[in-house]
């Protein structure tokens, strides 16, 4: 079983509605990498596991070492990569730009760059 450790990314990339916090800004609970309301943290931040913290992606993927986290469709039928606006291009760099490609092939993927929204492959 994985642990986020010291990777905060999802923190910073995806809203939080409980918080009024919107994508891409800094969640004011994130200190020194640490949330520090985690014992009463939003639901929907409870219920929030990247692929990664799942198992079900490489350890070289970890989003605070890749800048892109990795997320599965509400459907779950494809994936989406919220990138890192700071690293525009990570998606297409290294083992998780080859997952994405391959991916691709055979799901609908979806990359979040800032406000910028591409879709990959099928």
């Amino acid at each position: 079983m994985r642990e986020c450790g010291d990777c905060t990314l999802c923190c910073t990339l995806l809203a939080v509605k409980e918080l009024g916090k919107k994508a891409q800004t800094a969640c004011e609970h994130e200190k020194c990498s640490k949330c520090s309301i985690y014992e009463s943290r939003p639901q929907s931040c409870r219920d929030f596991e990247c692929l990664w913290l799942k198992g079900v992606v490489p350890e070289s993927v970890k989003p605070n070492k890749c800048h892109v986290v990795l997320s599965a469709t509400l459907d779950g039928s494809g994936m989406v990569a919220y990138v890192d606006p700071k690293h525009p291009g990570a998606h297409l760099d290294g083992d998780v730009g080859k997952l994405l490609y391959h991916a691709a092939k055979e799901r609908p993927v979806f990359v979040a760059v800032g406000k910028l929204r591409l879709s990959m492959g099928r």
